[in-house]
């Protein structure tokens, strides 16, 4: 979106000590359709990185990784998954909502 992706901090790291190394301590979670805990349940006002995988890739990336989190969008009955765009996005928005930083409607500056 828009230029969009050069505001943020996108970083494509395969291996936990490349996530330590770039980014430092923080919260650290995964989407997972299958996980307990509900993005709402998360507070994403704490310094936290997101991790977005595919399903056939997720646990050779990431189960070497005992204080990742999962966290899961809730899904209608029948629903397997969401596209890990649509996810991040979802997940990001809640991110922001709690950060109190909605963006400026209308002048295409918002912040992400």
């Amino acid at each position: 979106g828009m230029g969009a992706h050069f505001r943020i901090a996108i970083r494509r790291m395969r291996t936990r000590e490349e996530v330590m190394e770039q980014v430092g301590a923080c919260r650290y979670y995964v989407a997972d359709a299958r996980a307990a805990t509900l993005y709402t349940e998360v507070d994403w006002t704490q310094p936290s990185l997101l991790i977005m995988q595919g399903e056939t890739e997720g646990e050779r990336y990431t189960s070497s990784w005992p204080d990742l989190q999962p966290v899961a969008i809730p899904m209608a009955a029948g629903v397997e998954s969401l596209n890990a765009a649509v996810a991040g996005s979802i997940i990001l928005f809640e991110a922001v909502r709690q950060r109190g930083r909605p963006g400026r409607r209308g002048s295409g500056a918002g912040e992400a």
